[in-house]
């Protein structure tokens, strides 16, 4: 590999990492003659150096000319020495100061001399200050040893929670749980569903759901399938919780009340009476357990010689209850004094259909 490739390759190194770098705050501290103190929090990129930082203050400042010896701060807010005669006052000037949470200690470097950022070591002379998170930068104007007031880097910086944006599920499919709220299957029923992004609406598919009952002790634990779709039955009576969880989005809890399978009964009763054309006749009764809802009636006559014959067949739709089916059956004597008895047959049926809900 050449140089020039080296170079290029280097160039696109650093330029990938400060993207990727995030800032860091520093605390400036600056206090004036009469006492007044004005502080700023900035936000810049790690290891930016010193001049850099003070450039993104709201501070009046005047400069000596960058050289050898980088950058010297001449003045600010018009006290100290204006930029064209920046060691107009061999008495007083602006100190610079350094504290990462320990107090001040004198800055033995400057703003941007040298290649290289300074190591922290306050008896090195070499490179010059680096931003680094949480550092505070201190000034004061006045002989030497002036300091700044003791100064705590959360007054400047203070923390701020920082709103999270907030990743939300959602569901759907046949039978899908309702955050928040109660729904109701059957024994029979189950539940099948996928969970979603709610803004991308892309399938999670590494969701777990945990099944517990109404005293939160937990049953069991239910995975999604390769497809992200979740299987869930629930094949005895009670109230169940749903704890869904999906790794980076807030759980989502659902309840859901388990009821018996309802049963739908239907029966069927026929009653057929035998008419000829005298009184005499006999009744038979039979009971079953059957509450009529609807009946369809359906009637039938046909004639063979001196005998009329009358089918009626009753259709009922019912639920738990009673019925009656009569039989009756009557007879007579024909002109010949023979007597024809003609016998009626009453036939109950009862069905029970199992439906549902």
């Amino acid at each position: 590999m050449d140089n020039n490739v080296k170079n290029l390759t280097g160039v696109i190194i650093l330029m990938l990492i400060s993207l990727g770098a995030s800032a860091v705050r520093v605390g400036v501290v600056v206090e004036f003659p009469d006492g007044t103190v004005k502080t700023e929090c900035v936000e810049v990129a790690p290891e930016t150096d010193g001049y850099k930082v003070m450039q993104e203050t709201s501070l009046v400042m005047a400069w000596s000319d960058g050289g050898m010896w980088g950058h010297g701060l001449c003045g600010i807010e018009s006290v100290g020495c204006p930029a064209n005669d920046c060691y107009c006052n061999s008495n007083e000037y602006w100190s610079f100061h350094f504290s990462d949470g320990g107090g001040w200690d004198y800055m033995p470097v400057g703003w941007d001399a040298g290649d290289s950022c300074w190591d922290g070591d306050l008896t090195s002379f070499d490179g010059h200050y680096c931003a680094r998170e949480g550092d505070l930068l201190g000034y004061a104007f006045g002989p030497w040893g002036s300091i700044p007031g003791d100064v705590e880097f959360s007054e400047v910086c203070p923390i701020v929670e920082r709103p999270k944006k907030e990743r939300n599920l959602v569901f759907s499919g046949g039978k899908a749980p309702i955050p928040g709220k109660m729904m109701s299957i059957s024994t029979n029923d189950f539940m099948e569903f996928n969970v979603f992004d709610e803004k991308t609406g892309k399938i999670i598919e590494d969701v777990t759901v945990e099944v517990r009952n109404e005293n939160l002790k937990w049953l069991k634990t239910i995975e999604a399938d390769e497809n992200g779709t979740l299987r869930i039955n629930l094949d005895e009576v009670g109230e169940y919780r749903l704890l869904i969880m999906a790794r980076g989005y807030p759980h989502k809890q659902a309840t859901v009340l388990v009821t018996v399978e309802q049963t739908t009964t239907s029966s069927s009763t026929t009653s057929i009476t035998l008419n000829v054309s005298s009184s005499s006749s006999s009744t038979t009764t039979v009971l079953s357990h059957f509450l009529a809802e609807e009946k369809l009636k359906t009637t039938t006559t046909s004639m063979t010689g001196d005998t009329t014959t009358t089918i009626t067949q009753t259709t009922t739709i019912k639920k738990l209850g009673k019925v009656t089916g009569n039989v009756v059956a009557s007879g007579s004597r024909n002109r010949s004094g023979m007597l024809y008895v003609l016998v009626g047959a009453g036939l109950v049926l009862g069905a029970v259909v199992y439906g549902k809900k």
